[in-house]
């Protein structure tokens, strides 16, 4: 059963995100979505501890100067 926890950020420069402790990023989750169109699935690289730092390092490819960005994704929960 996945966890509640979504990320949801509302993005301008910023394309790092770190999960928090005993949470896994569920890979090919993460959607992208430029000015409410359309999500495009873009896989973060995943670094850290325990490879919680998602980083999305080609985002900026895809908007202009104040174009909004969300970025969704979906997390489980690890057993301790």
């Amino acid at each position: 059963r996945r966890g509640a926890f979504t990320g949801v950020e509302q993005l301008g420069d910023i394309d790092v995100d770190t999960l928090p402790v005993g949470w896994a990023y569920d890979s090919g989750s993460a959607q992208v979505s430029v000015n409410g169109a359309t999500a495009t699935r873009v896989d973060p690289t995943q670094s850290g501890a325990g490879d919680r730092t998602l980083t999305w390092t080609d985002l900026g490819t895809l908007t202009a100067r104040g174009q909004t960005i969300v970025v969704t994704f979906t997390a489980t929960p690890q057993a301790s």
